[in-house]
């Protein structure tokens, strides 16, 4: 992409670059409780069988089928009970003809014996039983390798750990497995009004409320961070952002990503040698967001008011950095709804709205939100709906796709 276009660029180009630019940040092997969520980096193979041994799949007898083939209510078979198994002991009977051995569910199939008849179909005596049905060869049997064999792959590289697919590891025997390393994102804070979390108000100066956002999206994610603000000076910036990189797999500053006298930042990476992706993006809010590269590590730089620090970090950076942690599918669902009011969008760019969900069982529904109070409106929306650049109008009924960001759908 030659330097002319690096400018302005719609938001479809920018997500494409975004995205297209990074790749997994490195592996690292994680034990199976610390799974879930995380995304599989190399096949993971069963090393034993499951089960390991033929075990029972019911409380009940262990037989030879032809000991029992024709028994029923009107023709009982005796047979001499001579022991007793449970799951995990050590099988040290056999069934011979005309004997059987009393299994429990999940116990080893005791040598001689081939199927298992099931306690409803006994009649149970002191020493004996009498069976009042058959059980084919087989019946009730959950034979070696069943369910996993070994050498089996379990999960394949790319998939995401689900509690159901780490169930299937551990019972493939293994015990740690290999994951794409989750990026250290490094969260930075830009302008003398900004204090973080922690320290006094004072006049004229606001919390962080964008890196708190920031870092609770990561935290959701089970992301690392690490969380500086810097003032509004070269010398500040400049140590910071070496600070933080020195540190850190990837760097999102917020604040002073725009042309204002104080806005610096880009400015400062620029002096440091950064080699630019791209800077401005045609959408609203959120259209002052540069990303680059300096040491060969991603910055993006985030500008500061609340509605476009977010939908700068939700709809481009969040996503570039979910996908150095492997993930290859955007992080928000798309969902389609039904707008319930008429809302309008921009000739030259996308639009960004946020929007309250409804659900009544059968379809989703769209409430756009009108708020002048910016973080009040973040706070309430479950989504948010981009309409892209052309599109003026959209009428209240029409079925259109948003993103979601509520799992309570």
């Amino acid at each position: 992409m030659d330097e002319g276009n690096m400018y302005d660029i719609g938001f479809d180009l920018a997500l494409n670059l975004a995205l297209g630019s990074v790749s997994p940040s490195g592996r690292e092997m994680v034990s199976t409780s610390e799974l879930v969520g995380r995304v599989c980096a190399e096949d993971v193979i069963a090393l034993i069988d499951y089960p390991s041994s033929d075990s029972s799949l019911k409380d009940g007898y262990a037989v030879m089928s032809q000991d029992v083939a024709g028994a029923g209510v009107s023709n009982p078979v005796e047979l001499a009970v001579v022991g007793t198994v449970g799951a995990g002991d050590p099988c040290e009977v056999a069934v011979r003809i005309g004997t059987t051995v009393r299994v429990l569910s999940g116990a080893p199939i005791p040598p001689g014996a081939d199927a298992v008849l099931a306690d409803e179909f006994a009649e149970i005596g002191p020493d004996y039983i009498k069976a009042l049905a058959d059980s084919d060869k087989g019946r009730n049997i959950l034979f070696t390798g069943a369910e996993i064999s070994k050498g089996e792959v379990l999960v394949l590289a790319g998939q995401k750990f689900t509690p159901a697919k780490v169930s299937l590891v551990v019972a493939g025997g293994l015990e740690r497995v290999s994951v794409f390393r989750h990026p250290v994102v490094g969260l930075l804070g830009t302008g003398n009004e900004v204090l973080l979390p922690g320290l006094p108000p004072e006049p004229g100066k606001l919390f962080a409320s964008n890196l708190a956002l920031q870092e609770a999206w990561l935290h959701s994610w089970s992301m690392t961070t690490r969380v500086h603000h810097a003032g509004d000076s070269f010398e500040d910036l400049t140590c910071a952002v070496k600070s933080m990189l020195s540190e850190c797999d990837v760097l999102l500053t917020s604040g002073g990503a725009w042309k204002g006298d104080r806005d610096l930042i880009v400015k400062v990476l620029y002096k440091l040698g950064w080699k630019l992706i791209f800077h401005r993006v045609r959408m609203g809010p959120g259209k002052a967001i540069a990303m680059g590269f300096l040491h060969g590590k991603p910055v993006f730089c985030l500008p500061g008011g609340p509605p476009s620090n977010e939908a700068a970090f939700l709809l481009i950076a969040f996503p570039a950095v979910t996908r150095m942690a492997g993930y290859a599918r955007f992080p928000h669902l798309r969902l389609t709804g039904i707008l319930d009011k008429d809302v309008s969008g921009q000739k030259d760019w996308t639009q960004i709205i946020h929007c309250r969900v409804e659900s009544n069982g059968s379809s989703i529904h769209l409430i756009p939100l009108e708020s002048k109070r910016r973080l009040s409106s973040m706070a309430r929306a479950d989504g948010l709906l981009l309409i892209p650049e052309g599109v003026e109008y959209i009428p209240a009924g029409t079925a259109v796709q948003f993103i979601c960001l509520t799992d309570e759908l």
